[in-house]
């Protein structure tokens, strides 16, 4: 039944942001800042009572898969820091990817997306053979993603 409560379960679907926006571009060698909606990095759970047993899943998120586009993965601890445009260059953030080359030298342009993945365990009171257990991680489904641009800066010295 815990097996069965996973495909039911509600679990978020990421929506992809990175910074600098699709509107603009970034450069090979630049920090990229990555989030997800803060509100969508919560625990999910979900019941189901059966010949006497009560069933309940809950599901803790451990991290953020990120699909660079590149063929590159990257995992963050948790939603990461939102970007705006008043945010200082320096800043710190907990969620960052950067290019490091190109495959165009006219510049690259990259599919991001995100997917949250879980902590997933089960608990059983009433008529159970067990009480509880661990199903492992579960990663959900990929949500809205986004595009970056990314560029390489050229600087020529003239003596």
């Amino acid at each position: 039944m815990a097996e069965d409560l996973v495909r039911r379960a509600p679990f978020e679907t990421a929506h992809a942001s990175i910074a600098p926006p699709p509107s603009f571009h970034s450069y090979v060698n630049y920090k990229n800042w990555m989030w997800i909606p803060e509100k969508q990095w919560h625990d999910v759970s979900v019941s189901v009572d059966a010949g006497g047993a009560r069933v309940t899943l809950s599901a803790t998120p451990t991290r953020v898969e990120w699909d660079m586009g590149n063929g590159d993965v990257e995992f963050c601890a948790g939603a990461g820091r939102v970007w705006t445009v008043s945010t200082p260059e320096d800043a710190p953030t907990t969620c960052d990817y950067t290019y490091t080359d190109m495959e165009d030298p006219t510049g690259d342009t990259w599919d991001v997306s995100a997917r949250i993945v879980y902590s997933v365990a089960w608990s059983c009171t009433g008529r159970c053979s067990s009480p509880d257990g661990t199903l492992g991680e579960h990663a959900a489904v990929a949500g809205e993603g986004t595009t970056i641009r990314v560029l390489q800066r050229q600087t020529v010295v003239i003596r």
